[in-house]
């Protein structure tokens, strides 16, 4: 099965995904099976956008990097791939 995003008028870029037969959640930053893809998403200020990704499912990760500073959340998708909430 494939993903694909339909761009809009002014779209910037299109992002598409696929399944994996014997997908195995990545186990960043330590574990034995890496990321697989990363995505930083940027708004300022984070504090306003969490609570949406938080309702579609997110979690926030428990090893955040950037603390104590702030500039970027770290967080899982459902399945377990990291992305960043960065301040611009």
């Amino acid at each position: 099965m494939l993903l694909s995003t339909v761009p809009t008028r002014g779209a910037r870029f299109v992002l598409a995904c696929q399944t994996v037969p014997d997908f195995r959640a990545p186990t960043w930053p330590d574990g034995l099976v890496p990321a697989q893809v990363h995505l930083d998403f940027y708004m300022d200020p984070i504090a306003d956008a969490e609570p949406a990704v938080l309702a579609a499912g997110a979690l926030r990760h428990d090893h955040q990097p950037s603390r104590p500073d702030g500039r970027f959340v770290v967080s899982l998708d459902p399945v377990g791939h990291p992305f960043c909430l960065c301040e611009e």
